[in-house]
């Protein structure tokens, strides 16, 4: 089978662009599998995430594929866009309105002669290009094949994310995929009951086995996030400030970066908690700070899924985190984690400061976790995309 996987960028860091190497490189193992990506050309590095030499990667220039935002009708179609992320004036009727100002015809054109030509027996594409994909899908020679990678709150009702302000759209024209997946069941019951949309339901692999864990003996809370509104880490900040009230002992190590950098430093100082922080900025021995502490903290305010949850479980590392969705399909709650009723941050901080003060008890729920993270095999979960796509033919 000839696969294509479309995806904005795949060498990037992101937890998307691994899951989709993680993918790929199952289905390379059978299939002959291209990603097709707007990445520069000289990103390209197959060592970020490990992807397979046997790999076909196209890289497309934005410029040809996109609408030209500089013309009239292009500065038009901008217009509209805003107007409607700010109303909603054009998600009206069976969504014809949205698919012309978001993907006019000449954009579609391109897109469809250029998958034609390639003669893919599936394409599959995540994030915001399952719309692309949904409006061209019933010109296109492939079966197709849309991939979510956030929680349906995240896609339908964030301020200007994705499927914000477009639901007419997307009751018309995502069913006209051939299959819609998505990482959850909970996902999956919002589309079918508001949208009429069936969903397969997969859910993501860990990304890494570890032959070490952690022995939950480090004084340390580890996260590892976007510095963005959607990771929650002004809610992090608020629990930790709590917890250091009883507790001088412990530290927090927070690795990432991103958009609100300089809001979560500021943050960080104004508590009083700037010297109990070691910001690392972005690594890449991931694995070696998971050893090195023994609780995992998540307060995430939306999540599609919580991969990190996963490699903390792998890493034997309890994790505590807030109730969204998914994560009571993560973690079970008292016995390799807790779930915290959002957004308590008093609660959260209660939940550390109970696992600060009790090594047993962490060491107790590292056990269960480790034997949590196997469910997430990549051979488990590639078996569920191996008997969806063999459903195709």
């Amino acid at each position: 089978m000839k696969v294509c996987i479309f995806t904005r960028s795949i060498f990037k860091l992101g937890g998307t662009k691994r899951v989709i190497t993680m993918i790929a490189n199952e289905m390379a193992k059978e299939h002959d599998v291209t990603l097709v990506t707007f990445d520069l050309p000289e990103l390209e590095d197959r060592s970020m995430y490990g992807l397979d030499e046997n790999i076909k990667v196209e890289f497309l220039d934005s410029l040809e594929f996109k609408d030209n935002k500089l013309s009239p009708g292009g500065l038009f179609r901008m217009g509209c866009k805003i107007l409607n992320n700010m109303t909603g004036i054009f998600d009206i009727g069976s969504g014809e309105v949205i698919k012309s100002i978001f993907f006019p015809r000449k954009v579609r054109k391109r897109y469809i002669s250029y998958f034609n030509s390639k003669d893919y027996d599936v394409i599959i594409t995540t994030a915001g290009y399952i719309m692309l994909l949904a409006a061209i899908s019933k010109d296109l020679k492939a079966k197709t094949i849309g991939w979510q990678h956030n929680c349906y709150d995240a896609y339908m009702n964030q301020k200007s994310l994705l499927f914000w302000k477009k639901k007419t759209f997307i009751k018309k024209y995502v069913p006209q995929l051939d299959r819609f997946v998505v990482l959850n069941h909970y996902d999956a019951e919002e589309y079918e009951a508001r949208m009429g949309i069936h969903c397969e339901v997969i859910g993501n692999a860990r990304s890494f086995v570890s032959e070490r864990k952690s022995d939950c003996s480090a004084k340390k809370f580890f996260v590892a996030a976007r510095f963005v509104e959607a990771k929650g880490l002004d809610l992090l900040l608020q629990s930790f400030a709590l917890f250091c009230q009883g507790n001088k002992d412990w530290t927090l190590v927070i690795a990432g970066d991103g958009e609100d950098r300089l809001a979560v430093f500021d943050m960080a100082w104004k508590l009083g908690i700037w010297d109990r922080i070691e910001f690392t900025g972005i690594i890449n021995n991931v694995q070696d700070y998971y050893l090195d502490a023994s609780v995992y903290l998540l307060s995430s305010k939306w999540e599609g899924w919580g991969l990190v949850i996963i490699e903390a479980f792998e890493m034997g590392i309890p994790v505590i985190a807030y109730d969204i969705v998914p994560i009571d399909v993560l973690i079970t709650n008292g016995e390799d984690g807790y779930i915290i009723e959002k957004f308590d941050t008093e609660k959260f901080a209660a939940a550390m400061t109970k696992l600060a003060n009790d090594e047993e008890l962490r060491k107790s729920m590292s056990d269960k976790a480790i034997r949590k993270a196997e469910r997430f095999s990549i051979e488990n979960i590639y078996a569920l995309w191996y008997n969806m796509l063999n459903s195709l033919e």
